[in-house]
């Protein structure tokens, strides 16, 4: 079983994060509500995940984030989901320890998305990059542009939590505003300039070549574009 801990010091947040969760069952569910409890359970159980809030009544989240950092081991360890505003977020350091920080406020249907996508990064086939380098390039798009990065990052992060909800979206821009500290609207825009020229050329090379990405649309907004572009690796690496 994936562990998951949850440290979150309001008991009817704490009981609705958990209730979903649970449901996965590939998830088995550890509870914490005490900065010093979560420090404390986080090393005698040794969990997979940990979704842990910011603020503790006794020590707040930054300081519990450096004491389990503390050792060598444990720092390499990326599995640390931080609820956090966004004037916290700008304050914390960033560490290899952290997978990434949910903007408050946070829902529970997302945190189920990062925690699927984390499960899903050890134990799902890895996207092969020349591949989708190659895709990239079908569809027009600069390799050496942002929207290029930005929608490499995209793809690889909706792949390790299929299948992607469309309304897990503008998290997925607040996940790729904290990866390269940018705000998400740059994010945004930089993707649909990548996508520019496949929008605003000849079309019909690539729609016989990948029809399952433009279905009945002419125009691919960078929401259609990663959904679609999802589905497509998807079954690409469980066909081989």
């Amino acid at each position: 079983m994936f562990k998951v801990m949850t440290a979150i010091n309001n008991d009817k947040d704490t009981l609705n994060y958990c209730n979903l969760i649970s449901q996965d069952k590939r998830f088995d569910i550890i509870r914490t509500s005490t900065g010093i409890q979560t420090i404390d359970t986080y090393f005698e159980r040794q969990p997979d995940a940990l979704l842990m809030d910011s603020n503790f009544p006794d020590i707040n989240g930054v300081e519990v984030l450096n004491k389990l950092s503390s050792s060598i081991d444990e720092k390499k360890k990326c599995n640390t989901i931080l609820m956090a505003n966004k004037r916290e977020a700008l304050a914390i350091t960033k560490t290899s320890k952290l997978y990434a920080i949910m903007y408050k406020p946070c829902f529970p249907q997302d945190a189920l998305f990062l925690i699927g996508q984390m499960y899903n990064e050890n134990h799902c086939p890895k996207l092969n990059v020349d591949d989708l380098y190659s895709y990239f390039l079908d569809f027009k798009i600069h390799l050496s542009s942002n929207g290029c990065k930005y929608l490499k990052s995209a793809i690889e992060l909706c792949l390790y939590n299929y299948p992607f909800y469309g309304n897990t979206f503008d998290n997925l821009l607040l996940q790729l505003a904290y990866q390269y500290n940018k705000e998400p609207e740059q994010i945004r825009d930089s993707i649909k300039n990548a996508l520019k020229p496949i929008n605003t050329s000849s079309q019909k090379y690539v729609m016989q070549l990948y029809p399952e990405i433009f279905i009945d649309d002419t125009q691919l907004s960078p929401k259609k574009f990663i959904e679609r572009s999802t589905i497509y690796f998807h079954r690409k690496l469980r066909n081989k």
